[in-house]
Order: structure tokens, then sequence, then C-alpha cells
């Protein structure tokens, strides 16, 4: 851990209670700065959420996607054979709450992974690393804890075995909130991690 004037780096283990390590984390905290240059990309251009059906819950899905309101309207259908691994759409929690850095982590994970858009079927895509990227304090002063946010989620390589996949999360007006770069395995269901 090292603490400065403008940015603290901090290191974080889980283990568990024989010692073996499960996670590792690391958090750069900064205040802000006069950049030489402030910019962002653009927003996802989608419909209005109201116009958007709401994604149902399947008994196929993990039992974590009940706690969003997901209304897809970017990239190909999951599973379509898709020509790019694009998703994404509008997203909130079931149970609105303030969009908080927590909320920020979970939402930037809660989607289908983008290849899913290019497979013809299941397969298990777990974790190797998370990144996130916060922008700006959170919650926004001015976002209501009903709103739904636009999730924008592409994966621009795949290759043996393994994907990354970059996410951002956007207000409905077009301001970053968060990203994140996830880096995972890629592989079919019957034969899983190895």
């Amino acid at each position: 851990d090292r603490a400065g004037r403008t940015v603290t780096n901090l290191s974080v283990r889980a283990e568990q209670a024989d010692g073996k390590l499960v996670a590792m984390g690391i958090a750069i905290a900064g205040t802000d700065q006069v950049g030489a240059l402030d910019y962002a990309g653009t927003s996802p251009a989608m419909p209005d959420p109201a116009d958007v059906p709401t994604l149902p819950v399947l008994a196929q899905m993990p039992p974590i996607s009940a706690r969003y309101l997901m209304k897809p309207c970017l990239g190909p259908p999951p599973f379509s054979g898709g020509d790019e691994a694009l998703s994404g759409g509008w997203i909130r929690l079931t149970e609105p709450r303030p969009f908080d850095a927590l909320a920020a982590v979970a939402y930037l994970d809660a989607w289908l992974p983008a290849p899913f858009t290019r497979l013809h079927g299941p397969a298990a895509a777990p974790t190797l690393d998370y990144t996130v990227y916060l922008h700006g304090p959170l919650p926004p002063a001015d976002l209501s804890p009903e709103a739904f946010l636009k999730l924008r989620i592409a994966s621009t390589t795949s290759t043996r075995g393994y994907f990354s996949e970059d996410c951002e999360v956007w207000t409905p007006d077009g301001v970053l909130l968060a990203q994140s770069r996830q880096l995972a395995l890629l592989a079919p269901l019957d034969r899983g991690p190895r």
C-alpha cells in the first residue's frame, strides 16, 4: 500500500479460514486533477427504455439475473450466431438503489458475455481478471435510483479459449459513469475450464 498527495494505491486479499487465497484486488484512488484534455467515447444510441420490452428471467439464467430489469437493444440476440460480439441495452436493479461504486461493479458484470451473441449455444465463461474504472463521483446527484442506465458490452478478440471484453455504463443522457475490462475463458460446457 502506498499513499501519495494525489493517488493512493491499496491491495486487498481474501482468504478462506485455512489460508487459501480466493480473491485478490488492487484499488487506486485519486483526487480530481486538471487534465491536458477531457474526452469520452460516444454514448450508444438506444430507443427509449419505455419502448423496449423487459427480458423475462428464465430458468436457465443465473439466479442473480432476477435482481435486474434488463431491456436488450444492442447487438445480435444471444446464441444467434451473430457476426459481432456486441450486446447491451437498458438496465437497472429490480429493487432501486443509488448508482454507487458497488452498483457500478455489479452492473458492469450483470449482462451475458458479449461473445454469446456469436455462439449458437451456451458456453462456460468464468472471469480470470476484472478491472473497473469509475468516472466521477458516485452516485451522480441528478440520477434517480429508478433510472434505467445504458450498458454496452463488446469483445473484439477471442482466441485459444480466452476472450477480452469491454463494458460501459452511461446515464440516459450520455454521461459515462463506469467502464470495465475483463479477461475470461470461453469453453464448451461439456469440457469446462481446466
